[in-house]
């Protein structure tokens, strides 16, 4: 086989002027499925280079490195996605199968280049909202931790958490749920400082959430940009029924601390 001289390999690659690496990218399938566009690259099967799982080796050199792999790009049309990420169960089947990729293969995180929301055949009036939701479910889903005793963010975990009583859906708890949990001290609530959130956990289940302490610094950066307001999805979210405490105290919070900082 002949190369050219512009030739690049993944062993070209220097991780040691870098704290993460991209590797592009997944498609999606118009159920919402992400999967290889280049399965002769990105796997071994039928003399493939595999460059996924030597991409993902530079981590054995040098131990703090992230790698994310990058889903969408400018194969997949922003119509596409616009249609795909607005439905629901479809957006459902995207995280279910995004978990699975990043246990499987061993990544970090995701970038998501849906490119662009709003414009190129996508929807002006429904993509933000909808790109918001998309955000949000992924940041609040619940995981099943690959081992109990390793609870920090970007665990190593095994698919999304298993089905609470409120929402009967797996991989996702509200914050009524959580802070019942926290009233009886069954599960250890920590604090995540660079991301400004907390988490909590209790044998191998794991849930990232809101909190009166991490809506404080939310406000303040809504003050900071000068933005319009906040989207909150979605309120059902809150402890709505009161059942640790007052009524909405995630949504009070968070109206008092942008109170606080003189939003009108």
């Amino acid at each position: 086989m002949t190369f050219c001289v512009g030739h690049v390999e993944v062993e070209d690659i220097n991780e040691n002027y870098c704290t993460h690496l991209i590797y592009a990218e997944l498609g999606i399938n118009n159920e919402g499925q992400v999967g290889s566009l280049k399965p002769n690259l990105d796997f071994s099967t039928n003399g493939g280079k595999d460059n996924l799982r030597r991409f993902n080796k530079k981590k054995k050199y040098k131990t703090n490195l992230k790698t994310l792999v990058g889903i969408g790009g400018w194969s997949q049309s922003s119509e596409r996605s616009s249609k795909i990420f607005a439905d629901e169960k479809k957006r459902k089947v995207f995280i279910e199968s995004v978990l699975s990729f990043l246990t499987k293969y061993q990544f970090d995180g995701i970038v998501l280049h849906w490119v662009f929301p709003g414009i190129f055949g996508g929807n002006p009036n429904l993509d933000r909202f909808t790109l918001t939701k998309l955000l949000k479910e992924l940041k609040t889903e619940t995981f099943t931790l690959k081992y109990s005793n390793e609870t920090t963010p970007g665990a190593p975990h095994i698919g999304v958490g298993k089905i609470t009583e409120y929402f009967q859906e797996a991989g996702r708890m509200s914050y009524m749920e959580l802070c019942q949990r926290f009233l009886i001290r069954s599960w250890s609530v920590k604090w995540e400082p660079t991301q400004k959130n907390p988490y909590a956990f209790k044998d191998d289940q794991w849930v990232g959430f809101e909190n009166e302490r991490s809506l404080k610094f939310k406000a303040k950066y809504v003050i900071d940009k000068n933005l319009g307001g906040v989207s909150i999805f979605d309120i059902l979210d809150d402890d709505v029924k009161g059942l640790c405490g007052e009524k909405y105290p995630l949504l009070k919070a968070l109206h008092n601390h942008l109170r606080q900082f003189n939003y009108q």
